[in-house]
């Protein structure tokens, strides 16, 4: 039995915050595989942007260039919007006797018991969550502890993480600021040889 990591996202573009989440997990646990999931089409955002897939894939391969990660196109096969349960139930039949740890940020934890199907998730895989940056761990544990979540198996990170998001990147990209310690300096340079981003 392995013990997979999963860390989904529309990685548009790919930042440190991502990778800096999947390495705490892959030790603390720790991990044998990590797989990283692009999203197709998210059911909470309307529109991923002008990036193709190809290049998020691209990006993705070059932020976790490590014989732990794999990068996965899983979820962009799919067709119509992507849901967290539909590809934990594909993982678990392509993979029955590993067990599965889905990794995400607080904000996505906090809003977890309105995903499609929660109490499958929770049948399906542990739940990694990481507080962010200004805020405690106890939140997150509390919230862990709700009635609709009992039977969950949840590993809460003890440190928080800079509060880095997609949005942020893009929007400093596009008006030529610095982003050298958001992002891994051989993404951007990627970024900028496609000239991904530009306004």
């Amino acid at each position: 039995m392995k013990k997979l990591g999963i860390l989904g996202g529309t990685f548009n573009p790919v930042h440190l915050g991502h990778r800096q989440i999947a390495d705490y997990f892959a030790t603390a646990i720790p991990l044998d595989e990590v797989l990283i999931i692009p999203a197709g089409a998210p059911p909470h955002k309307d529109y991923i942007g002008s990036v193709s897939d190809i290049h998020r894939m691209e990006m993705c391969k070059i932020a976790f260039n490590s014989p732990l990660y794999h990068i996965s196109d899983i979820e962009l096969k799919r067709s119509g919007k992507s849901y967290t349960v539909d590809t934990l139930r594909e993982l678990r039949r392509e993979r029955p006797e590993d067990k599965l740890y889905f990794i995400m940020g607080a904000d996505m934890f906090l809003s977890f018991k309105q995903w499609k199907e929660f109490e499958a998730i929770l049948e399906l895989a542990a739940i990694c969550a990481a507080p962010r940056e200004g805020q405690a761990a106890e939140c997150l544990h509390s919230y862990a502890q709700a009635p609709e979540l009992a039977g969950g198996q949840f590993y809460i990170a003890e440190q928080s993480f800079a509060q880095i998001s997609s949005t942020q990147v893009r929007n400093l990209l596009a008006s030529g600021g610095d982003v050298s310690s958001l992002i891994d300096m051989q993404v951007l340079e990627y970024i900028k040889l496609n000239k991904l981003y530009e306004v």
